[in-house]
């Protein structure tokens, strides 16, 4: 057992200097520092930040934490076809969600995947890459539906932009707190989320774009997933 343990960890090793010589000047410097120093801290866990999720999938290395991106897939497919035109918002520096998507849209020959993310440093031939920002302003016509998987900052805007296009959205929530401390007492994850949630169903509303559903996926990191649903008639 020692040898097939030692003999993994040397291959997955391997694969992590290998990663680390092609895209190392790509991260800014605290980032670079911060997958140096955690890389293997966190590859047994159950649940990891986002940007080393992204590079245990990009190294094909099968852990809990990476486990994250086919449970969001699946609870993804559960309440909307994906033969259509997906646009992820918040992709990552590694687009580890839209490959998910990329990958299930080529096996059906159908839909195409967009990604909008400034910080982005792996391009894929089947993904349509924006190295931007999205914006409130971002013309979103021709996608049928928006993703966004621990989008942070961006989450607020994309429901809105979807609700104003009548677009359907998908949106896995962060564990982080993007108002001001205090503002409208969002001081906490738990009272932000309230707030996005309030967004949300004010946004619904206002703009006739269905009805709030709320949902959770079965992993460490578990926090609101938010959608619309349509009535149909």
């Amino acid at each position: 057992m020692d040898k097939i343990y030692y003999q993994l960890s040397e291959k997955t090793y391997q694969k992590y200097q290998e990663f680390l010589e092609l895209y190392s000047d790509q991260y800014d410097k605290d980032a670079l520092e911060f997958i140096k120093d955690n890389f293997f801290t966190y590859i047994h866990k159950k649940a990891s930040p986002d940007i080393l999720m992204q590079i245990y999938h990009e190294l094909g290395i099968k852990n809990e934490s990476t486990l994250f991106y086919k449970l969001h897939l699946k609870k993804l497919q559960d309440k909307f076809s994906l033969d259509r035109n997906i646009l992820e918002i918040g992709s990552g520096y590694i687009p580890a969600f839209a490959e998910e998507i990329s990958s299930y849209q080529q096996h059906i020959n159908k839909g195409t995947i967009t990604i909008y993310e400034p910080l982005l440093i792996k391009m894929n031939d089947n993904i349509n890459s924006h190295k931007e920002k999205f914006t409130i302003d971002t013309d979103i016509s021709k996608y049928d539906l928006l993703v966004g998987i621990l989008p942070c900052d961006a989450t607020e805007t994309i429901i809105e932009a979807a609700c104003k296009n009548n677009k359907d959205f998908y949106i896995a929530m962060c564990g982080c707190v993007h108002r001001e401390t205090g503002s409208e007492l969002v001081y906490n994850p738990i009272s932000y989320q309230h707030y996005i949630i309030d967004k949300t169903e004010y946004y619904l509303e206002k703009y006739n774009n269905g009805t709030l559903e709320i949902d959770r996926i079965n992993h460490d990191i578990d926090y609101p997933i938010l959608s619309n649903k349509k009535m149909l008639y």
